[in-house]
């Protein structure tokens, strides 16, 4: 994992799967898996049980993981390909998972004392909520996190889009992704890629204003007014354009599967 030289970085725990039930076992009915602490004193230990068709990611349900406490979570997974979050299960506990060449890591943000973390987690996570009251609160905490989470991909779509970085855009958009431009023209991912790979297509303004995101099961749709400026083949273009955007969420992992952009007519009340 290539550390960001502005965060800090400290050991936190460590996540080992088990296929045996353990003593004290906590259940989260949102990822269908139970979770016990171990009695180690060196270090802390959890067990992670999970139960068929539990949504998280394999490499996460498999192998051991280590938490490491950052001092900035956005900053940390800044280039990261990341399997889930970031979400906040307790308040003040921010979590990501990253993929680091094949080994699940956990970062964690907060600024909960040990014994104020662990005590909060047996009895305030969102994640084992016993009830269907608390289910449906732990519910809208976690698409509060999936909506903070597209939120902040847009900002990496907008920011690539007017550097014109085709490498990170290329993680951001799903292989199937069907985009209709503003002059009804159809374009998968190779097409849109290559207009920024070309420098075909070069934006020397990006002003995003007016969105709106929708969280839903499994995805998101993302509403947006952008006043762009730039060129196209070498001729420049300027205005105000309409982008609906669909997020897909697919083993943890989001990526724009569809997108439409339309013109807004010079006068238009916004």
């Amino acid at each position: 994992m290539n550390q960001h030289p502005e965060v800090d970085y400290a050991f936190h725990h460590l996540g080992i799967p088990t296929g045996e039930p353990r003593p004290g076992e906590r259940y989260s009915a949102q990822y269908r898996m139970y979770t016990s602490d171990s009695p180690c004193k060196l270090l802390r230990v959890q067990w992670h049980r999970y139960e068929e068709g539990s949504p998280l990611h394999p490499l996460f349900r498999t192998l051991p993981h280590v938490a490491l406490k950052v001092s900035e979570l956005d900053r940390a997974i800044d280039g990261q390909k990341v399997l889930l979050g970031p979400y906040e299960p307790i308040k003040n506990y921010r979590v990501a998972i990253i993929d680091d060449g094949g080994i699940p890591i956990e970062l964690v943000q907060t600024s909960l004392s040990d014994e104020e973390l662990w005590s909060r987690a047996e009895t305030d996570s969102i994640l084992y909520a016993d009830d269907a009251n608390s289910q449906a609160e732990a519910a809208k905490g976690l698409a509060t996190g999936d909506r903070d989470v597209v939120e902040r991909l847009e900002e990496r779509l907008c920011a690539a889009m007017l550097a014109g970085d085709a490498d990170m855009l290329d993680g951001l958009l799903a292989d199937d992704l069907v985009f209709i431009n503003q002059q009804g023209q159809r374009l998968g991912k190779a097409e849109d890629l290559a207009a920024h790979r070309s420098g075909n297509l070069r934006l020397t303004r990006l002003d995003i204003s007016q969105r709106d995101i929708r969280v839903f099961e499994g995805g998101a749709v993302v509403t947006l007014r952008a006043d762009l400026g730039g060129s196209f083949a070498g001729t420049p273009f300027a205005g105000a354009f309409s982008y609906t955007r669909v997020w897909r969420r697919q083993s943890n992992r989001w990526q724009v599967v569809s997108a439409h952009c339309s013109a807004i007519a010079p006068g238009t009340v916004p």
